[in-house]
């Protein structure tokens, strides 16, 4: 009985340490620099035909009321969550998109979005609420370009100061994780992708903006293929009149003060994608107007 046990005892530290090997070999075996993983991830991008991805968003933003005795404050919170594929050989992307706005207090004025894509060689098909619009593009090439997702990344990734903070595993896979401090450049690049649509950055005094603002800028690389697994920004910022070059007596005293947080993951890189359009979207025509020889040919 004493032999049974003792084998009993060794066979299940054999399972055991058969167990945990396993989970360490999977771990990162090289220790990469950031020019190293910056050059990889440049040359992954290369190698990339296809991809899946999902975008999550949430925005906070505070308009403050200076002008009176009394300061007033609205708040709104805009969320929004999309999912997507891209097959960048057969020219095609789809993807889904939620936007929900909430005022504070205001529940009768809250709005919700919902948005269905496609973009097939030069056209892109949108439903939005409901309605369907078809547009032919003159200068399909270039919109492709900045379609993709994960070589843009990688371009601002290349252009910015990296420092490697170990690895960690992102939906099942081995990544190295990457703490990204961008220059002023780089900075009003992403800026744009994140607030373009709610401030009118043209009018911001950028290098000032850069200066005061907080920016926590995450990404994940993955240890094998040293494809773009995950990217999360955190962004803190305050908006006055003189940060707009904006007369105070114009439009009175104020502040905007906003917290963005923005993650994107990638996956399933150059599996098939299934390019398909909605049976509404293709009986759709083009508008007279938007008809190019691009569009006919």
């Amino acid at each position: 009985m004493k032999m049974d046990m003792k084998r009993l005892a060794l066979a299940t530290a054999v399972v055991i340490a058969v167990a945990l090997s396993g989970c360490m070999e999977k771990a990162p075996s090289e220790a990469l620099n950031s020019t190293q993983i910056k050059s990889l991830l440049l040359d992954s991008t290369e190698k990339l035909n296809s991809y899946q991805f999902e975008i999550e968003t949430s925005q906070e933003s505070s308009f403050v009321n200076l002008s009176g005795n009394e300061s007033k404050t609205e708040r709104v919170t805009v969320t929004s969550n999309g999912k997507g594929s891209v097959d960048l050989e057969g020219k095609y992307l789809q993807m889904v998109m939620t936007t929900l706005a909430r005022p504070e207090g205001d529940p009768e004025n809250e709005t919700s979005t919902e948005s269905e894509s496609y973009f097939v060689n030069d056209t892109i098909y949108m439903k939005m609420n409901g309605n369907w619009t078809k547009l032919a593009l003159p200068d399909a090439e270039g919109l492709w370009d900045r379609q993709n997702m994960i070589k843009n990344q990688a371009a601002l990734l290349n252009t910015s100061e990296l420092e490697m903070l170990g690895s960690e595993k992102i939906d099942g896979a081995d990544c190295y994780k990457i703490k990204v401090v961008p220059d002023m450049r780089t900075y009003a690049s992403v800026l744009s992708e994140q607030m373009g649509s709610s401030m009118p950055l043209m009018f911001l005094n950028i290098s000032a903006l850069f200066n005061q603002s907080e920016m926590t800028w995450t990404a994940w690389v993955t240890a094998d293929e040293k494809y773009l697994k995950k990217i999360d920004i955190k962004m803190k910022m305050s908006i006055t009149p003189e940060l707009m070059n904006l007369p105070l007596e114009a439009l009175g005293k104020f502040r905007i003060d906003s917290d963005t947080v923005s993650t994107t993951t990638f996956g399933e890189y150059n599996k098939p994608v299934k390019s398909e359009l909605p049976e509404e979207a293709l009986n759709l025509s083009i508008p007279a107007m938007m008809i190019t020889p691009s569009a006919t040919t």
